[in-house]
């Protein structure tokens, strides 16, 4: 039987990222391993609530706004995964099985890992991963379908 203590030393201490246009994302160590979890942006769920919502009506908001819109389906489910991948290789200059995402329908995100990137300077590594991925997606239109869907 598990006890406190190995429980938490199993979780992560995530860190919130919300400073990006198509995405939002927290990041953390488990190991030597980096994992990242890929989120709707934040400001874009709650534009499509008209009340304030915790961490768990934020899941379900997004749930809600993909089943919703086609076009943030598209993107979120094909579009983001797409660019995820070849970005994240780029950056790590690896492939899997060192690099590999997964979607997390439980809570509408992407689960990221990197295997054995945790390096003196891991965040110089996610930085430029998130930068990267923000310009890129950016470039293939995904703003303007979070912008559009926003209001409409």
């Amino acid at each position: 039987m598990e006890t406190i203590e190995d429980l938490r030393a199993a979780m992560i201490d995530f860190t919130h990222v919300d400073s990006y246009t198509t995405f939002s994302a927290e990041y953390g160590f488990k190991g030597s391993d980096i994992v990242i979890h890929f989120f709707l942006p934040v400001d874009f769920v709650r534009a499509h609530s008209s009340v304030p919502l915790d961490d768990a009506d934020l899941t379900s908001c997004a749930q809600w706004i993909i089943d919703n819109k086609p076009t943030i389906k598209a993107y979120w489910q094909g579009l983001f995964p797409q660019i995820l991948e070849p970005v994240a290789q780029s950056v790590f200059r690896a492939s899997p099985p060192r690099v590999a995402a997964a979607y997390t329908p439980e809570v509408v995100s992407w689960w990221f890992q990197a295997k054995g990137f945790r390096v003196l300077r891991p965040e110089l590594l996610i930085n430029h991963l998130f930068e990267h991925l923000d310009q890129i997606l950016d470039r293939a239109g995904a703003v303007t379908t979070l912008v559009v869907s926003s209001n409409t």
